[in-house]
C-alpha cells in the first residue's frame, strides 16, 4: 500500500490564482514605481541632482532593497519555523512598514528645510 498525502490548502486553484494574480500585482509595482517617479521628475522639473548632488544616495537604494528582499523573507521563515505563527510575522511587516514612514516624514521635514519647492511637489 503507498501512503497517500493529504491534501494541502496551498494545492487549490484559488491559492494558486490568488499567488499568481498577486505576484503580478507585485511585479507592476516593481516595474511602475521607477516609471511614475521619473515621469513625477520630469514634470516638475526635478532633477536627481538637486537633492543629491553626489549621486551617493541613489547608489545606495538598489542595494537597500535587495538587502531587504533578502533578509525580510529570512526572518519570517525563522520566525515561522519558531513557531511564531503569522501573526507575529504580520506584527514585525507591520513594524517595518511604520518604520519606513518614519523615515519618509524625516526626509520630508528635511526637503521641507533644505529645499522647499521640492517638498511641496511631494
Amino acid at each position: 500500500m503507498s501512503p497517500r498525502c493529504q491534501p494541502v490548502v496551498f494545492d487549490g486553484w484559488r491559492s494558486i490564482s490568488i499567488s499568481l494574480y498577486m505576484t503580478l500585482v507585485g511585479y507592476a509595482v516593481l516595474v511602475g514605481v521607477p516609471v511614475i517617479s521619473t515621469a513625477w521628475v520630469e514634470l516638475l522639473g526635478f532633477t536627481p541632482e538637486q537633492v543629491d548632488r553626489t549621486g551617493a544616495y541613489a547608489s545606495l537604494m538598489p542595494g537597500a532593497q535587495g538587502l531587504g528582499q533578502i533578509v525580510g523573507p529570512n526572518i519570517a521563515a525563522s520566525m515561522l519555523g519558531a513557531g511564531m505563527g503569522y501573526s507575529k510575522v504580520f506584527a514585525v511587516c507591520a513594524t517595518a512598514a511604520m518604520v519606513g514612514l518614519v523615515i519618509y516624514g524625516a526626509m520630508y521635514l528635511w526637503l521641507r528645510r533644505t529645499i522647499p519647492a521640492l517638498a511641496r511637489a511631494t
